[in-house]
């Protein structure tokens, strides 16, 4: 019984986490379309993505995390009409 219960802990904490990156993901694809859509207004022919930084200005593994995908959704949604950058 007390195997039952952890094994189905473990499946919701996974189901959770897995909630929650796809809602990360989702939010980082909104906000790189709108980005897309002012830089497409301004005119410029290309952007550097940084790695994110905490509130202690350091870079993390989860800040180059955020990074890397916002660039992937950010090249997905520029249509070719500007140059990502990548300043690794």
């Amino acid at each position: 019984m007390k195997n039952i219960v952890l094994t189905l802990l473990a499946l919701l904490v996974f189901c959770y986490i897995t909630d929650a990156q796809s809602n990360y993901n989702q939010e980082l694809e909104k906000a790189a379309k709108e980005v897309s859509r002012k830089i497409l207004t301004s005119g410029k022919k290309s952007v550097a993505v940084l790695d994110f930084e905490n509130s202690n200005t350091q870079i993390s593994e989860l800040g180059k995390w955020l990074a890397s995908v916002f660039t992937t959704h950010l090249e997905n949604s520029c249509n070719n009409e500007f140059v990502v950058k990548n300043r690794t």
